[in-house]
């Protein structure tokens, strides 16, 4: 299995600072903030992408399962909650 890696920088006080996280192919890239984090606020967080990679790999499980047990419909997503 190929090796992917992932990386993120914060720069501040955990209040006040800010964050950039990224994939190594660039293709995410997005800041982060106390806000985006712990509240509402604008921008994404790590448990999101995390998140994301679970949903994947759940999604690509399920569709290596024999097409008799229907786990999983053709275009289904997945979503996880936080």
């Amino acid at each position: 299995m190929a090796t992917r890696t992932g990386s993120a920088v914060w720069e501040g006080t955990l209040e006040r600072g800010q964050g950039n996280d990224e994939t190594r192919r660039r293709a995410f890239e997005g800041p982060f903030s106390f806000s985006s984090r712990f509240e509402n606020g604008k921008g994404t967080n790590p448990e999101e992408l995390i998140g994301a990679g679970e949903a994947g790999c759940f999604l690509n499980g399920a569709r290596g399962q024999p097409r008799k047990r229907q786990v999983i419909r053709r275009n289904e997503s997945a979503r996880r909650r936080q």
